[in-house]
């Protein structure tokens, strides 16, 4: 629709309003990614318990290749065009945009710092013989849980939702609870309770606002 006034500066904050309106329009996206990535690190994490409890019979060095491995395998999962389809109602609002990137983007952080982690640690095994740096893997909770927070508070923002900042909250306090029971058992269960509060739930949530919402 024409909205033009013929006054540059008029048209210029009607173009700006109409974006505000759009993001208050669009249909929550991010949720199929916060259900992706919350079973995604779920079974990272499901995994590297077993691990370490000798639930599997795999070497314990197999600990540094289950993030990586299984986080690449949802951000693969993620970039498919199958599971993209129809995200946000196929709609072009630019909040719609911004949205899919935050979680694209945290998604591919997700994947590739893990991955980082264990080939600094596999350099240094090498090259000093220390396996210190496979420590790392102990913080990538923390990690998970910041990328959590950032990702829910700007989807609260754009779709002015701001059901979802008690969640975007509740993942920064898993940050340092996470931190304190690093080289725990208990770590295993913060962050398996953890990803089940934040990620999960939260996505069932906004799938379902993204459902209910009219198409344009």
């Amino acid at each position: 629709m024409n909205t033009s006034t013929g006054n540059p500066a008029l048209d210029d904050l009607a173009r700006l309003r109409d974006i505000a309106e759009q993001g208050r329009r669009l249909p929550l996206a991010g949720g199929r990614y916060l259900i992706l990535w919350g079973y995604t690190i779920f079974t990272a994490i499901v995994a590297q318990a077993a691990i370490t409890l000798h639930w599997l019979p795999v070497p314990p060095m197999s600990i540094a290749l289950t993030w990586p491995v299984i986080m690449v395998t949802g951000g693969l999962i993620a970039r498919h065009p199958a599971f993209s389809r129809g995200v946000g109602n196929a709609r072009p609002d630019l909040g719609a945009r911004i949205e899919r990137t935050v979680w694209i983007f945290g998604g591919a952080f997700l994947a590739l710092a893990p991955l980082s982690a264990v080939a600094a640690a596999y350099v240094m095994l090498k090259t000093s013989g220390s396996g210190q740096l496979f420590a790392l893997m102990m913080g990538m909770p923390a990690l998970t849980f910041g990328v959590y927070a950032i990702a829910l508070a700007a989807s609260a923002e754009i779709a002015a939702f701001p059901r979802l900042k008690r969640y975007a909250l509740l993942s920064l306090l898993f940050v340092p609870i996470t931190l304190m029971l690093a080289g725990t058992i208990w770590q295993f269960a913060a962050v398996a309770l953890g990803i089940v509060l934040v990620s999960i739930v939260p996505g069932h949530i906004m799938l379902a606002a993204e459902r209910a919402t009219p198409h344009a």
